[in-house]
């Protein structure tokens, strides 16, 4: 996951390099956040909040209704029961999203697909009475993706709120769902 630590720290130096810029007019537009990831279910347990980034690129002008992003969302946390657990997601995914004004801000709906890696690190026992093992689970999962958020100008940028509600197809033994918490800056 170093690649994925490196590309999270790429992004964000963009991302400053772009907030310096004069608010654009064209059809694209940037956006990052970090947050908490809120729930996360495995084998009917919920675990722990944790770390949550999120970047976007926007293919349509934020005046329309309906609009296009891919997003890259990471997610990171450690479970700390009697043996330590360590979870992480990291993937793609197109989404649509849809807003209830016409100026493109304020409340928005988010539906969408996507492409995931979930890695686990845990501790499992063999037989009864030994002890824990430590074991990993790898999976790339397919996602479907829901959510709300709500957008508002702050001078030349927008900040935003959103959750996102991820299903992973994939994710037995790991993961079959998580929630991240996001609030962030639009350029």
């Amino acid at each position: 996951m170093r690649a994925t630590k490196i590309a999270l720290v790429s992004v964000s130096l963009l991302a400053s390099s772009l907030a310096a810029q004069e608010p654009r007019t064209g059809p694209g537009a940037f956006s990052i956040g970090g947050g908490i990831e809120l729930l996360a279910v495995r084998d009917n347990q919920t675990w722990t909040p944790g770390l949550s980034l999120q970047a976007s690129y926007w293919f349509t002008q934020a005046a329309n209704r309906l609009r296009f992003r891919l997003t890259t969302t990471y997610v990171h946390h450690t479970n700390d029961l009697a043996y330590t657990n360590e979870f992480e997601a990291f993937g793609l995914s197109g989404e649509l999203t849809a807003t209830v004004s016409r100026t493109g801000r304020g409340l928005y709906g988010i539906a969408g697909i996507g492409l995931f890696r979930l890695r686990l690190d845990d501790y499992a026992t063999a037989m009864a009475g030994a002890l824990p093992q430590p074991r990993a689970t790898r999976n790339t999962s397919g996602a479907m993706v829901g959510g709300i958020g709500y957008s508002q100008r702050l001078g030349s940028l927008t900040w935003f709120a959103e959750t996102r509600f991820h299903a992973f197809s994939n994710g037995h033994g790991i993961a079959w769902a998580q929630m991240p918490l996001t609030v962030g800056l639009r350029f």
